[in-house]
């Protein structure tokens, strides 16, 4: 038995797999840009809203609570996509062929 090297579609990629792809990009960047910025938009001392405590590194950062909660599981997120992903391949496997 040989192991495909390559799979694809065989006509056009399904909507969902487009949607779920792209959720998955857009999730990465907008962590990764989010994460990298921290310095800049969060304070280091909690006032008014900004009550989230974010520790990175020896700094504990305060930012508002929906921040917080996305900053915090964004990453756990990103695993839900890929499993959704898997998911819409295998309902799409009968466009599926292998070179």
């Amino acid at each position: 038995m040989q192991i495909p090297l390559s799979w694809r579609f065989k006509s056009e990629w399904p909507l969902a797999f487009k949607i779920v792809s792209g959720a998955i990009i857009l999730n990465f960047l907008v962590e990764f840009i989010l994460i990298t910025g921290l310095s800049f938009f969060a304070h280091a001392f909690p006032n008014g809203p900004d009550q989230f405590m974010i520790i990175r590194g020896k700094t504990m950062y305060f930012v508002r609570p929906w921040l917080g909660k996305y900053l915090t599981t964004g990453a756990w997120f990103q695993f839900v996509l890929l499993g959704l992903l898997v998911v819409v391949v295998l309902l799409n496997r009968s466009q599926i062929e292998s070179d």
